[in-house]
């Protein structure tokens, strides 16, 4: 007779209280267990942690099997997990920071390539050419303005540069910034575009062939006459590159900035792109305050929600990512690295915080004259376009929300207060000047195409998109005008400046050294590294600290 290995003193499951509890009860006792002030994301151990930085109590759910099976998922479900930007630290090869490297690669070092593929192939775009650009980026006004003002051969116009855009005033849009790295990304679309045309290839040519070259500018109504003028220059100080299959890489390859890379990432890519001997991802070097260099949270979310498989990620349900530092790449496009996430599970709900103090006003604070104003507002425009463009590229109603703050609810009304006095300025600006040919210097000073509109559907909620502070209603501008004493004023500064937003505790310019420091170029300076890690390891410390304040 075959016996029962089971020890006769061990309980069967049923046996226990726990089991014996209908499984409504034993829910709710899981609920309770699992209840907590939400999750933090701890980038430096890579793991979920309490809201104190204690590890998360697990051990109920691995009492066994059956609590495992029946516990899934409800931690992170009831849980909001909160993300923020994480502190990079340099290579100890060279001291250089990874999220700024990066950024140089897939901006500077990817773009100087496209741009002159760009030059070398601009007549094969045609008409039709913009119409499939601008199906690829239907949420992308610059796209759209630039379609409009484009003229096919046009060997004057930007694209024989290599550039996207003319002047900003050609070009001025809500979202028009030539050095982001969503203009690459359209750069190579365009390329992507007009590659299948029989001619891009040899025209390319031009790029790893000398010769190729020379025949190319000859034959150039543009530069026949001036090809002595330019002779030395194009053969001899223009980077000549190996061959064409290197091109085809660089034209396939597709980096999702919000990427975090490695060292060993980095390395490849130093080999992968072509690039001249005497430039470099960064060529000024920190003499004095802060250094700091931050991934954005969106890119340590993405990270994190990527290592999780479909199942589990299926729980979620709340999600904060906390901008609360600039980060490098730039982050405004960040959130679509989200979409695939919210897509596949339609019930988690992402709300982004963005800090408009530490993330903008005390980087652009110093700015040559009222300029810091204007990019300040140009990027709270940016933050609030790429949020719109978000749904029309697929993310689900309810899915995601864009919260613009600052330290303070002070704080938060200012900056919301001063946004909302410069979309009424830059509106009366348009319908100043479109009434009186007279007064056409008022669109000068205009923040673009859309950010009016950008501002009016924050205010409706027509964009997921808020400030931390009453908003206020729409206004109307025609009211306004008639109502208005003396002048329209012809300047930003006049409206909104930064000095009259509540300061740091330290103030504006010591913030800013603090966080960014002062710089000179490497030709010209040596560097203590001995002394420079010293500060490293104490920033290191402090953002530990920092992550559970």
């Amino acid at each position: 007779m075959a016996m029962d290995p089971t020890p006769r003193n061990a309980l069967d499951q049923h046996q226990s209280l726990l089991f014996r509890l209908p499984r409504e009860l034993r829910d709710d006792i899981y609920h309770y267990y699992s209840q907590a002030n939400g999750y933090y994301y701890d980038s430096t151990s890579g793991t979920l942690r309490m809201d104190g930085g204690e590890c998360i109590d697990l051990s109920l759910q691995y009492t066994c099997k059956r609590t495992a099976a029946e516990m899934k998922g409800i931690a992170l479900g009831i849980n909001k997990i909160t993300f923020r930007t994480m502190v990079d630290l340099p290579r100890p090869s060279d001291q250089l920071m990874r999220s700024q490297i990066f950024g140089y690669y897939i901006d500077e070092g990817r773009g100087a390539i496209l741009s002159r593929m760009l030059q070398w192939t601009y007549p094969l775009v045609t008409a039709e050419t913009m119409h499939k650009l601008c199906e690829r980026h239907p949420a992308n006004l610059a796209v759209k303005k630039m379609r409009e003002l484009h003229r096919e051969g046009d060997s004057d116009g930007p694209l024989a540069g290599g550039r996207l855009w003319g002047s900003s005033e050609d070009v001025d849009t809500v979202d028009h910034n030539e050095f982001s790295a969503q203009t690459f990304v359209i750069i190579r679309d365009l390329l992507d575009i007009i590659s299948t045309e029989p001619e891009f290839w040899h025209m390319t040519a031009s790029d790893f062939d000398v010769n190729a070259r020379r025949a190319f500018f000859v034959a150039t109504k543009h530069w026949a006459t001036r090809w002595e003028e330019f002779e030395d220059y194009l053969m001899k100080h223009v980077p000549v590159y190996i061959s064409k299959a290197e091109q085809q890489r660089v034209l396939q390859w597709r980096p999702d900035s919000w990427s975090i890379p490695t060292n060993d990432d980095l390395e490849a890519l130093a080999e992968f792109l072509p690039h001249d001997d005497d430039s470099h991802p960064l060529d000024m070097v920190h003499i004095r305050g802060g250094r700091r260099s931050y991934f954005s949270a969106a890119a340590v979310a993405i990270q994190f929600l990527l290592r999780l498989s479909e199942s589990t990620r299926s729980h979620l349900r709340q999600v904060t990512i906390l901008e609360d530092e600039h980060s490098d790449p730039e982050s405004f496009s960040h959130a679509r690295g989200l979409l695939p996430f919210c897509i596949s599970n339609t019930q988690l709900k992402i709300e982004r915080r963005v800090d408009i103090w530490r993330t903008s006003l005390i980087r652009t604070w110093g700015v040559t004259h009222c300029a810091e104003s204007e990019l300040t507002m140009k990027e709270i425009g940016m933050w609030v376009s790429e949020t719109k463009a978000l749904f029309v590229l697929g993310m689900p109603p309810g899915s995601y929300t864009l919260v613009l703050h600052g330290p303070s609810p002070l704080a938060s009304q200012q900056i919301c207060d001063a946004t909302v006095r410069v979309a009424i300025w830059d509106e009366g600006c348009t319908a100043i000047a479109k009434a009186d040919p007279l007064q056409a210097h008022y669109f000068d000073h205009m923040l673009g195409e859309g950010f009016v509109e950008a501002i009016k559907g924050v205010i409706d909620g027509d964009i997921p998109a808020r400030f931390d502070a009453d908003m206020g209603k729409i206004w109307d501008i025609d009211q306004l005008l008639e109502d208005k004493d003396g002048d329209w004023p012809s300047a930003m500064d006049d409206v909104f400046a930064i000095r009259n937003l509540e300061q740091p505790p330290e103030g504006w310019y010591a913030a800013h050294e603090e966080r960014f420091g002062v710089w000179e170029h490497r030709d010209y300076i040596q560097v203590d590294w001995t002394e420079y890690m010293e500060g490293v390891e104490m920033l290191l410390k402090q953002n530990k600290v920092n992550e559970f304040d």
